[in-house]
């Protein structure tokens, strides 16, 4: 089921047609655990795309290869921790604090990024649960007018589930009993201040996987920036919520 789940979801990606002189570049995708280090069980996908397609489209395809939503921001970086190096940030695009240095994903070509077969890089999606992937260039070839890629070409091992159920996660609009304000503690308003935060996130998420499918390019863009201004929203309240004592 997982496994379909997967195709199903590469195949909603938008195709782009090999030109005469095209080059196409074969990816080895695994992913890794939250530490950035090399799963238990390997789960990897083998994916070709067209060398002149950019990294945000790669980066959709890498996200979806696996059946996880594309619905977070991410970079290529060249190790999981730090941002040292060589450093392709969605935030630049976005106009949202990139790191200094950082290059977008957008206007880079895949085949300027991965220049020689044999390099290796991390793609980090999603900041707040953190996931990586290792990615390794495999091979560089011409190919024939006309073929659609990204492609799927391998896929092996069961990825893991994007959003696992949590014991402690609270259903949106729940839990939301009337009370006295002179009633309610200072814990009791970051609680609540906290799960209106999530709600928003939560709702936004739920949204995006709905989305239609003749969503254009610059209306995505924009549903993905308010995804990153909620979950900075989120992020900001929780730091409050666990670090301070009181209000």
């Amino acid at each position: 089921m997982k496994n379909e789940e997967e195709l199903k979801s590469f195949i909603s990606i938008r195709k782009k047609k090999a030109r005469i002189n095209d080059t196409v570049l074969t990816f080895k995708v695994q992913i890794l655990n939250e530490d950035g280090e090399k799963r238990d069980i390997p789960c990897w996908r083998e994916i070709a795309i067209l060398g002149r397609d950019n990294l945000y489209n790669f980066a959709e395809a890498i996200v979806k290869s696996f059946g996880f939503y594309f619905d977070h921001c991410f970079d290529f970086r060249e190790s999981p921790r730090g941002r040292k190096g060589e450093l392709y940030e969605f935030f630049v695009d976005l106009g949202e604090d990139p790191t200094p240095g950082a290059k977008g994903v957008e206007k880079t070509k895949i085949a300027q990024a991965f220049n020689r077969v044999g390099k290796k890089m991390i793609f980090y999606f999603d900041y707040g649960v953190s996931w990586f992937f290792e990615l390794e260039l495999l091979s560089v070839r011409r190919v024939s007018a006309g073929e659609l890629h990204p492609t799927l070409l391998q896929s092996h091992g069961v990825a893991p589930e994007q959003y696992p159920p949590c014991e402690n996660d609270i259903p949106p609009e729940e839990g939301y009993e009337a009370a006295a304000v002179e009633s309610v503690s200072k814990e009791e308003i970051k609680r609540k201040a906290l799960e209106k935060a999530e709600s928003v996130l939560f709702n936004l998420q739920e949204a995006y996987k709905v989305r239609p499918d003749d969503l254009s390019y610059e209306e995505e863009k924009q549903v993905l920036a308010a995804l990153v201004k909620a979950k900075k929203l989120r992020d900001e309240v929780k730091k409050i919520f666990e670090q301070s004592n009181g209000l």
